[in-house]
């Protein structure tokens, strides 16, 4: 049963969350404000020694990059740590539990870009999945930028929010992610293979789980080595890096300019035909 509740099965979400931290890490580093780059090491060296080793570090930059990393690219990638099982543990929820689910919990699939009910419209599914996103980026970048920006006594964990401001953006920042990764999922939404441009928004329902002819099943398809997903796979590690990217490269700028630079992005990612 469990399977059958994960987009991307278990591991994918976190296999894509790794990639895309690294690849939005890759081009954080040139660009990044001088400020902001250097209290995010900051951050990162405080958040203590539990963290990925300096072998896998290597690995995953080593994936995306074809280098090691700088040491500034591996503190990075340390202080996000925890993005990767934050953003699997959004798939266990109440709204998760067959059948039972829809009825307890309000537009229940909106977190796993589906049609929460038979009676909900594409077009409607798509508008609130893409909401939650919005709103989750959006505070992603204000907790962030309100933690980073804290001046007196950032350092003290007792008597400054700073850290604590930070990591409510991770976790909005991991809400989003989980919800983007799902819209790349064949058995949650139909992407035209080459464009990415969403098609249709599918219904968790009995023809949706069962295999057929021309469909190999919702499980199959949240397994990111099925033919018909690995392709959307990929697409999703680079599509998500640069959302990340886009949070991250904006907090040194003001509001209108990230959201700006949201708008242009977050379009290009999530642009819907004939729904």
């Amino acid at each position: 049963m469990l399977p059958i509740l994960f987009a991307w099965s278990w591991g994918g979400h976190g296999q894509i969350t790794c990639a895309a931290i690294a690849y939005a890490v890759a081009r954080l580093y040139p660009s990044g404000c001088s400020f902001v780059m250097q209290r995010l090491n900051q951050f990162a060296a405080l958040q203590g020694t539990n963290r990925k080793t300096q072998e896998q570090i290597e690995s995953i930059v080593k994936g995306v990059e074809n280098h090691s990393p700088t040491t500034m690219q591996a503190n990075l990638i340390r202080l996000f740590d925890d993005m990767p099982g934050m953003v699997q543990r959004e798939d266990i929820h109440i709204g998760n539990i067959p059948v039972v689910g829809q009825y307890l919990e309000s537009d229940a699939q909106v977190r796993h870009f589906m049609r929460s009910t038979e009676t909900t419209t594409q077009r409607e599914a798509y508008l609130k999945s893409r909401k939650h996103i919005w709103d989750n980026l959006c505070l992603a970048w204000r907790h962030m930028r309100k933690g980073i920006f804290h001046q007196k006594h950032w350092y003290d964990f007792l008597y400054n929010s700073s850290f604590s401001d930070f990591d409510d953006g991770i976790e909005n920042l991991a809400a989003a992610l989980h919800t983007i990764e799902d819209s790349y999922a064949p058995g949650h939404v139909k992407r035209n293979i080459s464009s990415g441009v969403i098609e249709e928004i599918h219904y968790w329902d009995k023809e949706n789980k069962t295999a057929s002819k021309d469909w190999p099943g919702h499980e199959a398809l949240d397994e990111p080595t099925t033919a018909q997903s690995r392709p959307f796979f990929e697409m999703c590690r680079t599509d998500a890096a640069d959302l990340i990217h886009c949070v991250l490269a904006n907090l040194d700028q003001d509001e209108g300019t990230f959201l700006q630079d949201l708008t242009e992005r977050f379009n290009k990612h999530f642009t819907a035909m004939n729904l």
